[in-house]
């Protein structure tokens, strides 16, 4: 039984690296979206009086900003699940390491898993 446990603890940890490595990503997504957003709205504003002089031109750049929108807002939700996926995963993980199922240096490494984890987070 505690031979089960310690196994589990050690695919905690490798459930939080990874996860920690999918955060940073959809952060990274997230930014990235937002940027994009942030050029195509000020590409707007420079050339306001041309789009808003032709009717089709004013239909195509909401359609174009509707996407940016999109993209964003789901970039955002995944960004939030997989942070909340992380800090459930690195705190798991801690209470593994303080339950004493990874002693030494195994449960040192793990404790800087859980600790990179959580600073992937913010």
């Amino acid at each position: 039984r505690y031979e089960e446990l310690v196994e589990q603890a050690r695919e905690k940890v490798k459930e939080t690296s990874r996860l920690k490595e999918e955060c940073e990503k959809a952060g990274e997504a997230a930014r990235q979206a937002a940027n994009e957003a942030q050029v195509f709205a000020a590409a707007i504003l420079s050339s306001l009086d041309q789009i808003a002089a032709d009717p089709e031109k004013v239909e195509e750049t909401k359609s174009e900003g509707r996407k940016f929108i999109d993209n964003t807002t789901q970039a955002a939700e995944k960004a939030k699940k997989v942070a909340a996926e992380t800090t459930a995963s690195a705190k798991e993980t801690e209470d593994k390491v303080s339950a004493g199922l990874l002693p030494g240096p195994e449960g040192e490494a793990a404790w800087e898993v859980a600790g990179h984890a959580q600073s992937a987070v913010r």
